[in-house]
């Protein structure tokens, strides 16, 4: 099941929860399956690669939800690279699309998920370390697999704020707020190093 489901099964529930808090505003389960809904008619298109590079990291995940939805597969970069560096390395990947801005909202039906276990979820880069960066693409199967065994250990649940200390752009800080999404509780996510309030608001903080 896509997390994007997740998230509009807990926005029916709880819609005036916080779902994520980042540096330049936060949003309610209800609004941020709006922006899922709207983003996902302008992402359309079922085994898409969608590259997404946006600085603002609630941004970021309303686009990852709706690309989710919508059926296409997101793969996050990093903003901070050059426009001539996100091209080669998107190209190279062979996104289908580009989204380096928030994604518009578009009027009309909602749509219903239709996934299977072998659809390719999530998608990033690898640090490029070692030579240019490669993308890596994880299945539904593999990705949201480890969520409920996660759940267990932590015991997250809707009552908490779970602190994100890094770049959503990281796979592992990557699933740490879809994971949270997911699970119904707040994702805290700065995008970087975390000001004291935000730690201080935290129920949990998931280190890498």
């Amino acid at each position: 099941m896509p997390v994007a489901h997740d998230v509009l099964r807990h926005a029916a529930d709880s819609p005036e929860r916080v779902a994520v808090r980042g540096p330049l505003g936060s949003l309610t389960y209800g609004e941020l399956a709006e922006k899922v809904h709207g983003g996902a008619r302008q992402l359309k298109g079922r085994g898409a690669l969608v590259a997404i590079a946006l600085a603002d990291p609630v941004e970021l995940l309303a686009a990852v939800l709706a690309a989710d939805l919508a059926g296409a597969t997101p793969l996050v970069g990093d903003h901070t690279w050059s426009p001539e560096r996100w091209a080669r390395a998107t190209r190279a990947a062979g996104a289908d699309l580009r989204v380096t801005e928030p994604v518009p909202y578009a009027p009309g039906p909602r749509l219903v998920p239709d996934p299977g276990p072998e659809d390719r979820a999530w998608a990033c880069f690898t640090s490029g370390s070692t030579g240019r960066p490669r993308a890596v693409v994880r299945t539904r199967a593999s990705w949201t697999g480890s969520f409920p065994h996660l759940g267990d250990l932590t015991g997250i649940g809707p009552g908490d704020a779970v602190l994100v200390p890094g770049p959503l752009a990281s796979s592992l800080y990557g699933f740490a707020a879809v994971h949270t999404l997911a699970a119904g509780a707040t994702a805290l996510v700065p995008g970087h190093r975390p000001p004291a309030a935000l730690v201080r608001a935290a129920t949990a903080i998931h280190l890498v």
